[in-house]
């Protein structure tokens, strides 16, 4: 139920580019909001505030002046973040905090901030289903096919549950759908190919990254938003590595600016 749930609601944004972009917002800041509860579960103390700050210039900016706006914002937050250390007294571990601020920052807001330069394109549409789909597909296929024959781990210091025979019937997914794309204006066959082999090989590494911090901070799931899912960070991480890989192989294309 929470699977439909979340279905018709992202098929709802798709309207309007206003729309997607508020659900990407929604979305993504929900996912930031549980790195930074995590961490404070975990015993540290980052400086969250400054770190949606960034986030939010990122998006907007991005959204308004396109990516240059997302190094921008992440900078002057880094130097908000080192001029608040510098000048508030009695901080402890101000190292490791301050790193954790700037992660969270720069993985929500780096990388998710290039969504937003493909909402002003005339296929934003097919651009924003291209990732979501792709991504979706292979992330199923590697479940149930992980479940059904899985037998040789692929790597079991991270996330023992994966398996290489699942990630192979997640590429074999990935390749179909994105060959169902080529079929789809703004792309061709070759295009869709392209995309579900970008898909392939970086969003294991999202799911295998937030995999690595949970096993560090000692979580199962990030958060409990969505029953029966854990957090939205479990259900978008995949997603939030390949926004920038798909951002620069829609540039290649011609389809962003």
């Amino acid at each position: 139920l929470t699977a439909v749930g979340l279905v018709i609601l992202f098929a709802a944004s798709l309207l309007s580019p206003f729309g997607i972009g508020a659900l990407i917002v929604v979305v993504l800041g929900i996912a930031a909001g549980e790195m930074y509860a995590a961490l404070i579960r975990a015993g540290y103390r980052p400086l969250s505030i400054f770190g949606f700050a960034g986030i939010a210039g990122a998006f907007f900016g991005t959204w308004i002046s396109g990516p240059i706006a997302i190094p921008i914002s992440l900078l002057l937050c880094t130097i908000a973040v080192f001029l608040f250390y510098a000048t508030v007294p009695g901080r402890r571990a101000v190292l490791e905090n301050a790193t954790f601020t700037l992660l969270v920052m720069a993985w929500i807001g780096g990388l998710g901030g290039l969504a937003f330069d493909q909402l002003g394109t005339d296929y934003y549409q097919m651009l924003v289903l291209g990732l979501l789909l792709t991504v979706a597909a292979m992330d199923i296929a590697q479940y149930f096919v992980g479940r059904r024959i899985g037998r040789h781990q692929l790597a079991p210091q991270i996330s023992p549950k994966k398996t290489i025979e699942g990630y192979i019937g997640g590429v074999v997914v990935a390749l179909g759908v994105g060959a169902a794309f080529g079929l789809a204006t703004p792309f061709d066959v070759t295009d869709g190919l392209i995309i579900g082999a970008v898909v392939a090989v970086v969003a294991p590494l999202g799911d295998l990254a937030v995999s690595v911090l949970k096993r560090a901070l000692g979580v199962k799931d990030m958060g409990y938003i969505l029953p029966g899912h854990g957090g939205v960070l479990d259900r978008v991480d995949a997603m939030i590595m390949t926004i920038p890989a798909l951002w620069l192989t829609y540039s290649w294309m011609g389809l962003v600016n």
